[in-house]
């Protein structure tokens, strides 16, 4: 299996931190579920279906500073593999 490309863990634990939104509140923008963004966010599911993966990346757009979209990169699990 191909290691995710971002590490939405640690996308989500940013884009909480600097938003202020809650799971639920995160869920609801992004067409998904809060249950769904918790397993995300605790790793508990690895990858987000297509369309929600592109929705939270759109909504972190509007809140992550680039030094957060830095530590988003260095903790991707294929940036330890290159």
């Amino acid at each position: 299996m191909t290691p995710p490309v971002i590490d939405w863990s640690t996308l989500l634990l940013l884009l909480r931190r600097r938003s202020g939104l809650t799971a639920t509140r995160i869920g609801r923008a992004v067409g998904s579920d809060e249950r769904h963004i918790a397993r995300l966010w605790r790793g508990d599911v690895n990858e987000p279906r297509f369309g929600t993966g592109i929705r939270l990346l759109d909504l972190a757009a509007d809140h992550l500073s680039p030094e957060d979209w830095a530590v988003v990169r260095r903790s991707s699990p294929i940036a330890s593999a290159a």
